[in-house]
């Protein structure tokens, strides 16, 4: 089993409220390598997710997205 990355990919910015990102390591996937989850540790919300499958890739709720009637996805899985 890959070792979870604790640390927020390369690349990537939380602008606003990062005092409040915690992080969960999900075990409990398909593949079995660990998903970690980050989420705002006020209310639960989903913020991102990462997994060393993907180094490259970061999954971000579109909630949390400023100006995102500008931004267009390039591919939906």
């Amino acid at each position: 089993m890959t070792e979870p990355r604790r640390e927020k990919p390369q690349g990537f910015t939380i602008t606003h409220g990062a005092s409040h990102l915690k992080t969960y390591s999900d075990s409990a996937t398909d593949s079995g390598t660990p998903l970690t989850r980050n989420f705002c540790g006020e209310c639960g919300s989903n913020i991102f997710a990462f997994t060393p499958l993907w180094q490259d890739i970061v999954g971000v709720a579109a909630g949390t997205l400023d100006d995102f009637e500008d931004w267009k996805p390039t591919v939906e899985q």
